[in-house]
């Protein structure tokens, strides 16, 4: 019974991770689509800050659900190596969305409020395309992992 309930809440923090990234993509693109129109734009700005923290809720979500599904097996995965490789690549994926991109996010939050709209649409948004490349490469490559154990 304990493993279902971890398995539910892993579900449930997967869907928080995904819909939150989905969320996040759908805001910025109304942020580019609205950038030449500066209160549009500021408009914008507070739903990016809203998806992070809950990226975050699901990631928290998983790594608890993690560890109770461990323990119901009696931590039966925690000595293989492709594990290891899918606690390697979540870190990652958690400090990646934490440090760089949530940085990312409020400085263009900081400088679209500025009127600084060129180092916005430029760099900055180059910034985060790149962040939510290597983001996405991430949680596929750790679907892979999950999924086929190797």
């Amino acid at each position: 019974m304990i493993h279902q309930i971890g398995l539910f809440i892993h579900i449930l923090g997967i869907f928080l991770i995904a819909g939150g990234n989905v969320g996040s993509f759908v805001a910025e693109r109304q942020l580019w689509k609205n950038m030449a129109e500066p209160e549009g734009a500021k408009r914008i700005l507070p739903m990016l800050l809203i998806f992070p923290p809950i990226i975050i809720v699901g990631a928290l979500l998983m790594l608890l659900s993690g560890l109770i599904m461990l323990y119901s097996v009696d931590w039966g995965f925690a000595g293989q190596s492709w594990f290891a490789v899918k606690i390697v690549i979540f870190i990652t994926l958690v400090l990646n969305g934490r440090l760089a991109i949530k940085r990312t996010l409020i400085e263009i939050t900081a400088r679209t409020l500025a009127g600084d709209y060129e180092s916005v649409t430029g760099r900055l948004r180059r910034k985060l395309n790149r962040l939510h490349v290597i983001q996405y490469s991430l949680l596929l490559i750790l679907l892979g992992v999950t999924v086929f154990r190797f």
